[in-house]
């Protein structure tokens, strides 16, 4: 049985979604700002002040510690969102692509105008010499080490093993390839996710050896984003009609279908058995782990799940 859903969100297009070290819940918005729950998700109220109707693209929690990304920023929030610190006011940057947290207060922000990492959890930055243009970097990721891992549009992967003080070339013949996305999974360092404009690729061996996905959607085609959810299943984003995969972690693919259509599929957010997904058709929530899907009314409406959304599985593995 399902209790009546009633997020109190008018807004149709989610970007993330968090939790902090006290049990609130975030979600961000393109162009609305940042919603915040303290009652476990039944209801959100917009957090003001200085995220009011700015785009937030990202955000990610380290125990009470709220580190919101916009267009040309990293915000810090230690009171649950009631004021923020712009923690990249001293940089010459107007883009921030993405961004990585680690522990120890480690941060490395890949921007318009190159890398710069953190090691005292934001409050000083410098910049990283790497001899890659700017404009050719799409992305970056870190494992439970602190290393990272860089992908670019043709000068292959590179990886620093030191905090992001120095990085090598992992010399995989991806040069040749436009590198669009990376992750490494959350309980396997040594398992590496590489988005390209020629699918989905997988290493098993630290960024050794790179092979195709199995999956026939995923094989071939460009590969516009990667994510994980907070139980590490991976989000694809693919193809030039945008639609949505979820790989398990035996490889399994299922597929995102709104009303039996898997295109036009704007972003997909999960946080555990949370899920959300933004479409041309609106804001569709599970809260059984994608199972059943609802569609999200207006603001301050109260809906009944009735799985108006489902996953097609395929039997492909990794």
């Amino acid at each position: 049985s399902y209790k009546p859903l009633d997020l109190g969100l008018s807004i149709n297009l989610i970007s993330s979604i968090a939790v902090d070290g006290n049990g609130n819940i975030y979600i961000g918005t393109l162009s609305n700002g940042l919603f915040k729950s303290s009652n476990n998700g039944v209801t959100f109220a917009k957090v003001n002040g200085s995220l009011e109707n700015v785009n937030v693209i990202d955000f990610q929690t380290q125990g009470n510690k709220l580190f919101v990304q916009t267009d040309n920023s990293i915000l810090m929030s230690e009171d649950g969102g009631v004021s923020f610190e712009n923690l990249t006011s001293n940089l010459n940057i107007s883009n921030i692509t993405s961004f990585e947290l680690v522990g120890n207060n480690k941060i490395e922000l890949l921007t318009d105008s190159g890398i710069f990492k953190s090691e005292e959890g934001g409050n000083t930055f410098s910049e990283v010499n790497l001899k890659v243009l700017t404009n050719l970097m799409t992305d970056i990721a870190s494992d439970s080490q602190g290393n990272f891992i860089l992908s670019t549009k043709e000068n292959g992967l590179f990886k620093s093993e030191d905090g992001g003080s120095t990085w090598f070339n992992l010399g995989t013949n991806l040069e040749a390839m436009s590198l669009t996305s990376v992750e490494i999974d959350k309980s396997n360092d040594n398992k590496i996710y590489l988005g390209t404009e020629n699918g989905l690729k997988i290493s098993l061996d630290g960024g050794a050896t790179f092979s195709d996905d199995t999956n026939s959607e995923l094989k071939v085609g460009t590969i516009i984003g990667l994510d994980f959810t907070k139980d590490n299943r991976l989000i694809v984003k693919y193809g030039n009609d945008s639609k949505i995969a979820i790989l398990n972690q035996s490889g399994v693919s299922s597929t995102i279908k709104v009303n039996g259509e898997d295109s036009g599929l704007i972003t997909t957010n999960a946080m555990g058995d949370i899920l959300t997904v933004s479409s041309e058709a609106g804001l569709f929530v599970s809260i059984d782990g994608g199972l059943n899907y609802q569609k999200v009314e207006n603001e301050g409406s109260t809906t009944t799940l009735k799985g108006v959304v489902s996953l097609s599985s395929n039997s492909n593995s990794l």
